[in-house]
């Protein structure tokens, strides 16, 4: 299982996979990842 990472009001995450409802694998600008609680986050969609 991955760990949680943190991560602070503003940072942009790439969400790697939607493990479960409440909890989502992500990975930030420096490469680092780990388990993000879903609730705390605002999914924004990049069709770039």
């Amino acid at each position: 299982d991955e760990e949680d990472l943190p991560f602070k009001k503003g940072q942009i995450l790439m969400i790697i996979k939607k493990v479960e409802p409440l909890w989502w694998l992500a990975r930030n600008n420096l490469g680092d990842k780990g388990m993000i609680p879903a609730n705390y986050v605002e999914y924004i969609r990049d069709d770039v």
